[in-house]
This record gives structure tokens, sequence and C-alpha cells, in this order.
């Protein structure tokens, strides 16, 4: 299963002055920039806004799931109502089903946050890419950065679950 975090990287070009004056006004005004951003937090962030938030840091190691009235899934409390159980596998950094082989992501890295799937039957076909979403229109795959398509109607779906907020 591919790493579903974005890593981004960023190159910046500065021009270097052969005068030491300006090559210390340079990093003094670096300095002070960090310095500011370091000791200045604005105190009306929440927590959750300053540092990444893990799946289990919101839902615990283990979720239990329950179907709802519309045919979604449910997080429940109580394990004894529950259709099926994730268990957090800190090495893919995600919940893992064993009785359906599929994997839920619980991705905050968006804007409203959104609970991603993984299973190798579809998804692994999409080599680095293939994690999967449901929405009102259906299921949708990643095929590359930030391409997402209707799941090709090859697939069979009708297996998958995902999970109403």
């Amino acid at each position: 299963m591919p790493s579903h975090h974005s890593h981004s990287s960023h190159s910046s070009h500065s021009s270097h002055s052969s005068s030491s004056d300006g090559f210390l006004s340079y990093i003094s005004s670096i300095a002070a920039i960090l310095l500011y951003l370091l000791f200045n937090r604005n105190p009306s962030i929440t927590s959750n806004q300053q540092q990444y938030a893990s799946n289990p840091d919101i839902f615990g190691n283990t979720i239990y799931l329950a179907r709802n009235s519309s045919g979604a899934y449910s997080i429940v409390t109580d394990s004894s109502k529950s259709e099926y159980t994730l268990e957090y596998d800190k090495n893919e950094d995600s919940y893992y089903c064993k009785e359906l082989d599929e994997w839920f992501w619980y991705n905050t890295d968006v804007e409203p946050s959104i609970w991603q799937y993984w299973t190798e039957g579809i998804s692994g076909d999409y080599g680095d890419y293939g994690w999967m979403e449901h929405d009102s229109e259906g299921w949708w795959i990643e095929t590359f950065n930030k391409n997402w398509v209707p799941v090709p109607s090859h697939y069979d779906t009708s297996k998958l679950i995902y999970i109403e907020q």
C-alpha cells in the first residue's frame, strides 16, 4: 500500500552578494522572521491546526462500524453493535479491516476532512496512487497526483464499504 501523505518540496533560489554586509543583513532578516514566527503564535489557533493530528489521536486504535439507515457505515462505540472492526496499523498509518481486506484513512490534510479507502483488487492497479473516496455520486479513485475519476465500471465496488461522519 503506497503512502497517502502528500510530500511537496520547495526549492528557493536566492542571489548571493559578494559583500559580507549584504550577506549579514540577509541572515539577520531571516533570523528576525524566524524568531517572530517562533514566539508570536496566534492564540486563537487550535492545537489541531498547529500540529498534525494522527488518525489514532482522533479515533483511537480501534474503530467499530455499524451499517446506518442510508446503507453507509457509522462509527459506534459499542463493539457488540458493530459489523466490522478496524485496527490501526502503525506501519501503514491507516486502519485495516481483516474481514474486508480494506484499508481506511481519515485524510485531515484536505478541507473538509474525508475518509479514503484502499483495496488491493482495485487500488493496487494504480501503482503509487489508487486511494478511493465515496460521495453522493459514487466511488472515485486517484489515478495520478490529484486526478480523481469515477472508479471504472469493470471493477466490482458492491462489497466496498464507506464511512459517513
